[in-house]
């Protein structure tokens, strides 16, 4: 059964083998995307609710689920990092940075 989980793939595994090679493929196909109407502090307090939910929900939720919710942090923090290195950290993670 498929699971559900980081969209950037686990070191050493097939999965990674198979993500780089996308990765090739993709950079010919790269998309840009315009984030300059992103609220950074709101999406900053949105995925700290779902790290919040992340961590308590393990009792009410399928496994499955939280993986989802964690693949869709793990692509937050992804856009956050690209973004920081063209705006500043300040301007992503806010005043005191990470």
């Amino acid at each position: 059964m498929e699971t559900l989980g980081s969209p950037f793939g686990e070191p050493g595994t097939q999965h990674r083998r198979d993500r780089m090679a996308s990765l090739k493929k993709a950079m010919a196909r790269r998309v840009v995307v315009d984030l300059s109407r992103v609220d950074w502090d709101l999406l900053r307090r949105q995925k700290a609710i779902l790290v919040n939910l992340a961590a308590t929900a393990e009792h009410v939720t399928t496994r499955r689920d939280r993986e989802a919710v964690e693949g869709i942090i793990e692509l937050i923090d992804h856009i956050q990092d690209e973004t920081a290195i063209a705006l500043g950290e300040k301007a992503v993670f806010g005043k005191s940075g990470r």
